[in-house]
């Protein structure tokens, strides 16, 4: 039986992030400070629940979950993401996922759907937080993160609806997935441009179109996970 405990995964957290101690600067330090102030004792999932309670939503497909930052930022590693580049979240939640990925790389563009709308207020409030906090520190690095926070932007609408192709890393917290909702989205991810990479959570993606590049135990907010990164690559035409 796992202990999923938040006490069990704050030791995993100060474990994950005692073994980057080595390798974690004084920027990343600041971030994952910052990540920790904004989210202390937010609820997400309370106003998950109460959402899908309001709109009649029972499926599994959306049970909430959460992202841990230190462990997030390693598995954006191994996506290895390049300035410029645009992030999507399907299915953001609180925006947690989002304020880590713009926070420790210089995307572009930070783009996260989400379909329920106490949700989109939450994140969107969060994202405010965090600016606020930055905007009235003396800090090194403020004015950078300040810049990569302006790159978020929250789409309140069902993902299945929104035109992903501009996408060079999603990520998909796919655990609580129907197969058919997933095999939808594998169709969605169809679109996203050669070299593009998939993180996803607890499923697989078994077309021609992606490569698998990594795989891995991951923790996140409910435990440890498996997490598996593809990569878009051209359709191999037998002829």
């Amino acid at each position: 039986m796992h202990d999923d405990s938040p006490a069990m995964i704050k030791s995993f957290t100060n474990l994950l992030m005692g073994r980057r101690a080595r390798m974690v600067n004084k920027s990343e330090e600041t971030a994952l400070s910052l990540l920790n102030k904004i989210y202390d004792h937010v609820n997400a999932e309370l106003v998950s629940k109460n959402d899908r309670v309001k709109l009649n939503m029972d499926e599994d497909n959306f049970i909430y979950g959460e992202i841990v930052p230190a462990s997030f930022v390693r598995i954006l590693e191994r996506a290895s993401p390049q300035p410029g580049e645009v992030f999507y979240d399907l299915g953001s939640g609180s925006g947690k996922a989002l304020l880590t990925a713009a926070l420790h790389y210089d995307f572009s563009e930070v783009i996260g759907i989400e379909l329920l709308p106490g949700l989109c207020q939450l994140a969107n409030n969060l994202v405010f937080q965090a600016n606020e906090a930055l905007a009235s520190s003396h800090q090194a690095y403020a004015d950078i993160y300040l810049r990569r926070l302006s790159s978020i932007k929250i789409v309140a609408d069902n993902f299945h609806h929104q035109d992903i192709s501009s996408a060079d890393i999603v990520f998909i917290n796919a655990t609580c997935f129907s197969y058919g909702t997933w095999e939808k989205m594998i169709d969605s991810l169809e679109s996203i441009k050669n070299g593009s990479r998939v993180i996803v959570t607890s499923k697989k993606i078994k077309r021609d179109q992606f490569l698998l590049l990594d795989e891995g135990l991951d923790l996140m907010g409910w435990g440890m996970n498996s997490v598996n990164i593809y990569k878009k690559v051209r359709q191999v035409l037998i002829c």
